[in-house]
């Protein structure tokens, strides 16, 4: 990573899954002010030993639907990025409206909130091959 990050006010969502949590690890080596959150449903793979170790940073243990809760973390971030989800294929099959309302629901909740609270914030989203499906060759 680059000088990029150093003194940047970077919030992370979904931050003690296994993306966010390496991602933590990357911007708080390059000198970024780093705030995690993460809701730790058992099932979408959340744990605090990902960050063991890891100093300067702040966790924030909460569902990012709860708006009242990341406006704040929202209006002091220069970055974002948004990576909390429910990852599990066979659980979206399983209950699909749950699915809905953890993937879609929820970052349609971090965007609002950006649009209301901070509308110059950057946000970065990270997908799976999920959403486009199987390539039909690898490089």
């Amino acid at each position: 990573m680059t000088d990029a990050f150093r003194g940047r006010r970077v919030l992370v969502t979904g931050g003690l899954g296994f993306i966010g949590s390496n991602l933590a690890w990357l911007l708080r080596e390059a000198g970024a002010e780093l705030t995690l959150v993460d809701s730790l449903v058992p099932t979408h793979g959340g744990n605090h030993a990902n960050v063991d170790g890891l100093e300067g940073v702040q966790v924030e243990l909460f569902d990012v639907r709860d708006t009242e809760r990341l406006a704040p973390l929202v209006r002091r971030a220069e970055l974002l990025f948004s990576l909390a989800g429910q990852t599990s294929h066979i659980d979206s099959m399983r209950e699909p409206l749950l699915d809905l309302e953890h993937n879609c629901g929820a970052q349609l909740a971090v965007l609002e909130n950006c649009r209301r609270e901070n509308p110059g914030i950057r946000v970065v989203f990270a997908g799976t091959r999920q959403v486009y499906g199987r390539p039909r060759e690898l490089p």
